[in-house]
């Protein structure tokens, strides 16, 4: 009987040991192996997020420059409102490019006491010369890089029929440029 009790003895031990064996050796990496499995799936989702991120803030960096050059656009559209040099000259070189006299040019700067419409300046403008230099003024100020919005338009034909060159005329303008 004792030996008998000595083989089962030996016999609980070598399965206690086999057991533990299993457990420490077969069971703890497979568990292991899925706490791992399931940290790889989630680096791999954050890498997937992080590379949309990536797409958009590229996609994002070109919508802004597109943004920044049509802001640039449009607020080349305006006049300054305080110096309009810009714009002075403009004028001044297209009625010397259409070959026409400029007879005044004066500027009437417009108090805005409703902020909330857009601040302007009128101009008002005389020019002579011959009619298709004057369409050739007003098609270059219709195409013109600036806001402008014209008011008033007299066109007349200057001198009486005996004395008058072919074609002269007179124009008068009253125009509202917008400012920032």
């Amino acid at each position: 009987m004792i030996f008998n009790s000595k083989k089962n003895i030996i016999l609980v031990v070598f399965l206690i040991f086999l057991f533990l064996f299993f457990l420490f050796f077969v069971c703890m990496p497979l568990i292991e192996i899925g706490r791992m499995s399931k940290e790889i799936k989630s680096q791999k989702n954050n890498l997937a997020l992080l590379d949309i991120k990536i797409k958009n803030l590229a996609k994002f960096k070109d919508v802004s420059q597109e943004l920044e050059d049509m802001a640039k656009e449009i607020n080349g559209l305006f006049i300054d409102l305080e110096v309009p040099l810009e714009f002075i000259n403009f004028i001044e070189k297209t009625i010397r490019e259409c070959s026409l006299k400029r007879e005044v040019f004066s500027i009437s700067p417009q108090n805005n006491p409703n902020k909330d419409t857009w601040s302007f300046l009128s101009f008002q403008l005389g020019v002579s010369g011959a009619f298709p230099d004057f369409l050739k003024f007003l098609d270059k100020l219709e195409n013109n890089p600036y806001l402008i919005d014209v008011k008033n338009i007299h066109v007349s034909k200057l001198g009486d029929k005996a004395t008058s060159t072919i074609n002269s005329v007179r124009a008068d303008l009253e125009i509202k440029v917008f400012a920032r």
